[in-house]
């Protein structure tokens, strides 16, 4: 068995315990719906080319642990999960306890990366209803409460 097949295993051990006592706002759809309408918005607002990756922090649904990764592109989404080369292994859009872009984070040690977040916020109001969290600092996007 790989390393995927058994992270993915873990995952969906844990994922069946800890959604019994939450419940779900995202579908496959919804998310995939998140990641395609947010990506070009924030392109459209960092202040670097398309050659640094832009980042996000995200949660799976049964780990303690925040993860750091790039936001997914369109060619990363497939039906049901986030290709491999995104997250570091594919990751089943029902595992996603929730997605955060934050308003800053560093590029390297003398630039930081600014997002606007009031303008990601407003442009998925327009596309549906999705459950956000919003502080000064942050948009959290749930997937499960």
């Amino acid at each position: 068995m790989s390393f995927d097949q058994n992270h993915n295993d873990e995952i969906r051990r844990r994922f069946k315990t800890k959604a019994k006592s939450m419940s779900s706002h995202m579908s496959n759809t919804k998310w995939r719906k998140l990641f395609k309408t947010v990506a070009p918005v924030l392109r459209a607002t960092a202040p670097w080319g398309s050659d640094v990756q832009t980042k996000c922090r995200y949660k799976l649904l049964g780990e303690d642990l925040e993860r750091s990764g790039k936001w997914p592109e369109e060619k990363d989404l497939l039906e049901i999960y986030i290709s491999d080369g995104v997250w570091g292994c594919p990751v089943e859009y029902q595992h996603i306890e929730w997605v955060m872009i934050l308003l800053t984070y560093e590029i390297n040690p003398n630039a930081k990366a600014v997002h606007n977040i009031k303008e990601v916020a407003e442009v998925l109001k327009g596309v549906a209803e999705f459950p956000i969290e919003e502080t000064g600092n942050s948009l959290k996007i749930l997937g499960y409460k």
